[in-house]
């Protein structure tokens, strides 16, 4: 079951030629670090992320294990990911 902040969710930005990965880890990590992905904060299933940002699943997966790295968030295999950083 998809919460309302799942079915609202839509990227800041597509992303343009060149490191795609990159761009995604630097939007979501932009968007944890200012609040507007906050603690405790289930992100986005994979596919909603590819689409909205117009790239491919494993694209996301590298950009989600970049900041699974960083300590921004958490992966919790069948449960998602979720936000584990304060702003």
């Amino acid at each position: 079951m998809q919460t309302a902040a799942e079915s609202a969710w839509q990227p800041s930005r597509r992303v343009a030629k060149g490191n795609a990965a990159e761009q995604v880890l630097d939007d979501l990590r932009g968007r944890i670090l200012d609040g507007q992905l906050p603690r405790g904060t289930k992100l986005p299933t994979e596919k909603q992320l590819a689409e909205g940002y117009g790239v491919s699943g494993p694209t996301i997966r590298e950009a989600i294990r970049g900041l699974t790295t960083a300590r921004l968030v958490e992966v919790r295999h069948g449960s998602g990911a979720w936000v584990t950083a304060d702003a």
